[in-house]
């Protein structure tokens, strides 16, 4: 291409650049209203992938730590559709009766509890004031307890009578409410048939991907980028797996120890110190904070026994169960944990959080194999 051509040819990307810019600057109306259709519209292709990297998780471990390791010891094409579709019909069995037990089990327990919990509030409060007095020998503070026990409630009632008279009156809320439920139900059934076909072609997805990123792209570059997608996911598989089968373990011990040390809702509190210790570092505080209130409330002795308890377990976590279950898995130091927890929760809450740490951990692995190629090249030792 001469250099005439090359300048019309840059001429007119610039002209159609202006051209889309224009368009967005005067029809963001429009533009909004499209990519908000486009997104509901790719919705449930979203959810299936999301189901389908979960349950490969699953199926990649019933087929190469179980089938062919123990059973058929050798993948030919015969059994390899067989043993996929068995695979992936025990991971769904699997990770639906995870959700089911912690539906139909755990669930009505915690509910349970916090019935219980709302029965004896008024009683709880009486035993926490008549402790405050007598340790600080404050005469004033059931007035206050009971003031503030009594505007906490009364604005409960306001907001319950309120819901009942939303509930009551709008018919077409409840209409509308049922649609969006049940249009949801249907995608997510259409996402989970996505995604189990996802799981029986996989290999052909990533074939295809690999042909698409090298058709596009030099050799060098589709290396690279192709790199890259296996760190993603290496660190997102990583990150799920070992947070998850950690929070399990910590919620099981936790359950055990307040069993033993009879603290009382050991099931509430170890339900919430489970799903709260799936996200690193911050999650036991979420999960401790909230238990050590409620145990004050009823026994400032056990609030003390179970912080003590929880403070040895946590030591137990962090030097013994992390390193074994987790290990390296998220590659990431405290301090770069910590920046990519506030970056995630600041951009989208906790699923932010939940995203931001393996995505920091991708990039540092990738920006440090960088930099230590560039001081080998340099020769430079640091």
């Amino acid at each position: 291409m001469n250099i005439r051509n090359l300048r019309k040819s840059y001429a007119l990307q610039i002209g159609v650049i202006l051209i889309l810019l224009v368009y967005f600057l005067f029809k963001l109306d429009d533009v909004h209203r499209y990519l908000s259709s486009f997104s509901d519209m790719m919705t449930p292709i979203f959810i299936a992938f999301a189901l389908a990297f979960i349950l490969n998780l699953v199926v990649r471990f019933l087929e190469n730590k179980i089938v062919y390791k123990f059973i058929l010891k050798k993948k030919t094409p015969k059994n390899r559709g067989i043993v996929r579709g068995i695979c992936i019909i025990l991971s769904i069995l699997i990770v639906f009766g995870i959700i089911t037990t912690v539906a139909f089990v755990i669930i009505p327990k915690v509910i349970e509890s916090l019935i219980q919990i709302a029965g004896a509030a008024p009683r709880y409060i009486m035993q926490f004031e008549q402790t405050i007095e007598k340790w600080f020998h404050i005469s004033s503070t059931s007035e206050i307890t009971h003031s503030l026990y009594n505007e906490a409630f009364g604005a409960w009632k306001n907001i319950l009578s309120i819901g009942t008279n939303i509930i009551t009156t709008s018919l077409s809320s409840i209409v509308s409410f049922t649609i969006s439920f049940t249009s949801g139900v249907v995608d997510f059934i259409m996402s989970l048939i996505l995604a189990i076909y996802m799981l029986f072609s996989k290999e052909m997805l990533i074939k295809q991907v690999k042909k698409v990123i090298y058709a596009l792209l030099r050799k060098n570059e589709a290396d690279k980028f192709v790199n890259v997608l296996k760190i993603l996911n290496n660190s997102f598989a990583s990150f799920i797996t070992g947070q998850c089968t950690e929070a399990f373990i910590v919620a099981i011990l936790s359950f055990i120890l307040m069993t033993i040390l009879r603290i009382p809702y050991a099931m509430l509190i170890a339900a919430l110190l489970g799903v709260t210790g799936v996200i690193p570092i911050l999650g036991a505080f979420i999960g401790i904070i909230p238990s050590v209130f409620l145990l004050l409330m009823i026994s400032p002795i056990k609030a003390i026994t179970f912080v003590i308890a929880i403070v040895a377990l946590q030591q137990v976590e962090s030097n013994i169960i992390y390193p074994r279950v987790v290990g390296s898995s998220v590659g990431l130091s405290s301090l770069w944990i910590m920046i990519a927890i506030i970056v995630g929760s600041y951009i989208y809450g906790i699923l932010g959080i939940l995203i931001g740490i393996p995505l920091i951990s991708a990039f540092y692995k990738i920006f440090r194999d960088y930099v230590n190629k560039r001081l080998h090249d340099k020769d430079i030792s640091i």
